[in-house]
């Protein structure tokens, strides 16, 4: 696996220009936002992923699985969707996709 610093040598942008990215950041859906100033579509796609709705249908059981569904969320507390606690986590908002 590679760096992030060897992740950026590759990239076709200098990430370190941009304003949006040089301002301070007190939390991470304030980085999302950032960086979905000009990955505008970036969040709608992760949206419509296993990944992020942590919801899958058993096709055999019809049993629904997932993050979401268990009684251990342990993941979901700092991974895939910033501030998940609860039922009132809003799943439209695209800041909240880390």
């Amino acid at each position: 696996m590679q760096s992030a610093a060897q992740a950026a040598a590759h990239c076709i942008a200098d990430h370190s220009k941009f304003e949006a990215l040089t301002r301070p950041s007190a939390s991470g859906p304030e980085v999302t936002k950032a960086g979905l100033s000009c990955h505008t579509e970036a969040a709608k796609h992760e949206q419509k992923t296993k990944h992020w709705t942590w919801a899958f249908m058993n096709p055999e059981t019809r049993q629904r699985l997932g993050k979401k569904h268990v009684i251990n969320n342990f993941c979901t507390v700092c991974h895939v969707g910033y501030g998940w606690k609860d039922e009132k986590f809003d799943f439209a908002a695209q800041e909240n996709v880390d």
